[in-house]
């Protein structure tokens, strides 16, 4: 039998607008709150607000806040999931936008924010002399010109002197290639390549020549042509940042080598060597090198009166996100990830835009991707 439509109107009123059908105010409930065959609430302590009585009752209020805190949903079973949410103020307020979706303890997508970059050392190789840090999960993608066995060369590290968690992942589409999950960059020019190994800068450039392959390189077989590269969330003493500061992979007749750092013009690249810098758009889909790359769902915040969907598209107003994002969820405005777990947590990121540093997120929904035996919802800060 069908589970029945749960929705959840997160605001800070329940009389404040009425609620479509089979959906229901929660006004900063903490877990476990009951609502039709399942627990939802908070753990942590958001603020909750009416917004604007005149609009969709999805996007009437707001939960925010500028510290972490999980929103949980018990879901009714495993499996792939449909997404939607809307973050965003329609009192007209900017905000950053920035959750990411676990799979009990397991980060499965971060929606909004974006990578951070800096300029490290520029006496050093090219390749090495910056990073890209991120606290969260995040993903970027490479548009491979054919499938088949790829050389992939990495560097991670940070040339400032600075230790720092380093787990990465390498996917041929959903498929996990492997994970480079070597503890931690130490000293002021280790790096770690792609087979996990430890070493300074020099010794880094023996075992990963200019072009890629060496000692310090790998060999994956993609069955797609899609390749991702994922920065994982960890730890270390107080710095949770995964870095990456150089990407290539290869074959005899493609070559695309990635350099993460701030500035564009900080060093010259190697040959079929490009700068993934924070000065130019690096948000997919971007065209370097004669194929398409970026970082996926990356947003700088939500302007006033706009709403993210779970896509990271901005949203021009109500009608626009209305439109993505139908009653009912689905829709363009949608993504679906894998659940293994029955406990879907919305982990809401520290952030600051315009001078605000509360994350406000209006709307969440999780619905079974069959479409027949589960169909929950959730607003959440």
């Amino acid at each position: 039998m069908a589970a029945p439509i749960i929705g959840i109107d997160f605001r800070g009123s329940s009389g404040f607008i009425t609620d479509q059908a089979n959906c229901f105010p929660i006004t900063a409930d903490s877990y476990p709150t009951s609502i039709g065959l399942t627990n939802v609430g908070w753990i942590g302590s958001p603020s909750a607000a009416d917004r604007n009585g005149s609009v969709d009752p999805r996007l009437a209020g707001i939960n925010y806040g500028n510290g972490l805190a999980y929103f949980e949903v018990d879901l009714l079973s495993t499996g792939n999931k449909i997404i939607n949410l809307a973050m965003g103020d329609a009192a007209g307020f900017d905000h950053p936008g920035s959750v990411t979706i676990l799979d009990n303890n397991t980060p499965l997508m971060t929606i909004g924010g974006t990578a951070l970059y800096v300029d490290a050392n520029g006496s050093l190789d090219p390749r090495i002399v910056g990073i890209a840090y991120t606290p969260e999960t995040r993903m970027f993608r490479i548009d491979l010109p054919t499938s088949g066995t790829k050389t992939v060369n990495l560097g991670a590290g940070d040339a400032r002197g600075f230790p720092h968690p380093v787990n990465i992942s390498i996917l041929d589409g959903d498929t996990v290639l492997t994970t480079i999950n070597s503890g931690v960059s130490s000293g002021t020019t280790n790096f770690i390549d792609a087979t996990g190994t430890l070493s300074n800068d020099s010794t880094w450039v023996t075992n990963n020549p200019i072009g890629g392959g060496g000692t310090g390189s790998i060999s994956l077989n993609f069955s797609t042509t899609t390749c991702f590269i994922r920065l994982n969330e960890g730890s270390f003493s107080s710095d949770p940042n995964c870095t990456i500061s150089h990407f290539m992979i290869k074959d005899g007749s493609f070559r695309l080598g990635l350099d993460f750092r701030a500035s564009l013009f900080f060093v010259s690249d190697q040959t079929d060597c490009f700068g993934i810098t924070s000065d130019i758009s690096s948000n997919y889909p971007q065209s370097i090198g004669g194929t398409t790359v970026g970082w996926l769902r990356q947003t700088a915040g939500v302007p006033a009166y706009q709403f993210m969907d779970a896509t990271a598209a901005i949203r021009t107003g109500e009608s626009d996100w209305v439109t993505n994002n139908p009653i009912g969820g689905g829709g363009t405005g949608s993504i679906t990830l894998p659940f293994s777990s029955t406990i879907c947590l919305v982990r809401t990121n520290p952030g600051a835009y315009s001078g605000d540093n509360n994350n406000c997120i209006t709307h969440f929904m999780i619905q079974d991707a069959a479409g027949a035996d589960e169909l929950m919802g959730a607003m959440v800060m």
